[in-house]
């Protein structure tokens, strides 16, 4: 479960995140410095200024979710690995 009324969820290594149809998370998601993360299910991520941020993570898998209304993009993805 996500805590109601945050509005940047950190996402841990090892977790699936599931967006069940019909539900809507008013916020982004964050997976940063993570390793084997899912984020899958049909529905909504809102607002937020990105849907969701991926930044130096690895074995990332987004199947699903739509991102709608967000601030600025719906992905944003970065890495500082060489």
């Amino acid at each position: 479960m996500l805590p109601a009324g945050k509005q940047s969820f950190p996402i841990p290594s090892n977790k699936t995140v599931y967006v069940a149809g019909g539900a809507i998370v008013k916020g982004q998601l964050d997976i940063s410095n993570a390793t084997n993360v899912r984020v899958i299910g049909h529905g909504l991520l809102e607002g937020g200024k990105e849907g969701i941020t991926v930044v130096n993570a690895r074995n990332v898998l987004i199947d699903g979710p739509v991102v709608v209304n967000p601030a600025i993009i719906p992905y944003c993805a970065a890495s500082r690995r060489a």
